[in-house]
C-alpha cells in the first residue's frame, strides 16, 4: 500500500494518516455513496468479467483534514493477481475544484440568458452561419409561424419554402 507525498499537499493528512484512513472519512456523504456502489459492483467481480480490467472515472467530493472539501477526478484501475483475484486499485486523484466552479458559473450564466431570451417581449433568436436557428423566444417562433406558415426547430433553416425570396435576401445580406 502506497500514498503519494503530494497527497498531504492536496489534503493536509500525512502519507501516514491517508493510508490509515477509510473513504466514509476522505469523502463527503454523497461522494462516499457514489464511491460505495461502484466498490461493491466490483468487489464480486474477477479477471474474466469483460468490463473488469476498465478504468473507472469518478467526479466525487473529498474532505480535507482541515474540513474543508475539494472536487477531485478519481481515476480507479483494478489490479489483479496472476489467480485471476482482485489484489486491490490503484487510485488516481487530480484536483478539479476550479473546473467544477467555472462549470457552475457557466450553468449560471446560461440559465440567466435562456431567461433573458424567454422572458423577452422581443422577438429574439440566433442563426449559424448556414441560417440555421440556434436559439429562438416564444415569440419569434409564433410570430414566424404565422407569418409564414412554418414552425421552426432548433437546428433548422430560417430561409425555408415559404420565406417570400425578398426575406430570404434581406437577411442574407445581415447574415453575410
Amino acid at each position: 500500500t502506497y500514498a503519494s507525498p503530494s497527497v498531504e499537499r492536496l489534503t493536509g493528512f500525512s502519507t501516514a494518516e491517508t493510508l490509515a484512513l477509510q473513504f466514509k472519512d476522505i469523502l463527503t456523504p454523497d461522494s462516499f455513496q457514489k464511491n460505495a456502489a461502484f466498490f461493491q459492483t466490483r468487489s464480486s467481480a474477477n479477471a474474466s468479467n469483460a468490463n473488469a480490467h476498465d478504468e473507472l472515472r469518478m467526479e466525487l467530493q473529498h474532505v480535507r483534514k482541515d474540513g474543508s472539501t475539494f472536487w477531485a477526478e478519481d481515476i480507479v484501475m483494478p489490479i489483479w493477481n496472476e489467480h485471476g483475484a482482485l489484489d486491490g486499485y490503484l487510485v488516481t486523484v487530480r484536483e478539479i475544484s476550479g473546473r467544477k466552479q467555472a462549470e457552475e458559473s457557466l450553468r449560471k450564466s446560461e440559465a440567466n440568458l435562456s431567461a433573458l431570451i424567454s422572458n423577452s417581449d422581443d422577438q429574439v433568436w440566433s442563426v449559424d452561419r448556414n441560417y440555421n436557428l440556434i436559439v429562438a423566444n416564444g415569440i419569434f417562433l409564433e410570430k414566424f409561424a404565422n407569418q409564414f406558415g412554418v414552425e421552426l426547430k432548433v437546428g433548422e433553416s430560417v430561409l425555408p419554402e415559404g420565406v417570400p425570396e425578398r426575406l430570404r435576401k434581406k437577411w442574407r445580406s445581415i447574415y453575410n
